[in-house]
């Protein structure tokens, strides 16, 4: 858990950095993909539930594979992200609404394996018995 903690804080020092804002209220929404991985796999460790604790980790590195790029970026004003238009800000409205829902389809999709995968172990568990 523990190493999951320092991934989630380094990722979110990595946002609050890019948004390139001293005091930014954006940084909370931007954050929100990372607080909802950390409360799935919160809930999944502490029930004891891998296929839970496997998803979450599934929803962060989708959720991630979106944020980061996009962050990255506005950070560096690639190809004008950042200054090209007057509705660049935009971007990191509908970032986080395109990292949950990636995320999402990302946790169902490794749940649903883990659960496969732990009901075949208990299954071969239970017949070598």
């Amino acid at each position: 858990m523990k190493p999951l903690i320092a991934v989630l804080v380094g990722l979110l020092v990595f946002i609050y950095v890019a948004e390139g804002v001293l005091i930014n209220p954006w940084v909370f929404w931007n954050a929100l993909p990372l607080v909802l991985a950390g409360i799935l796999f919160w809930l999944g460790h502490s029930q004891h539930n891998a296929p839970v604790r496997r998803g979450a980790i599934g929803f962060l590195v989708a959720a991630m594979a979106v944020s980061i790029p996009a962050h990255l970026a506005w950070m560096l004003d690639l190809d004008g992200t950042r200054t090209g238009s007057s509705t660049s800000g935009l971007l990191l409205a509908v970032v986080p609404v395109y990292g949950i829902g990636l995320g999402g389809i990302a946790f169902l999709g490794t749940w649903w394996i883990a659960q496969r995968i732990e009901a075949r172990r208990r299954d071969r568990d239970g017949h070598s018995q």
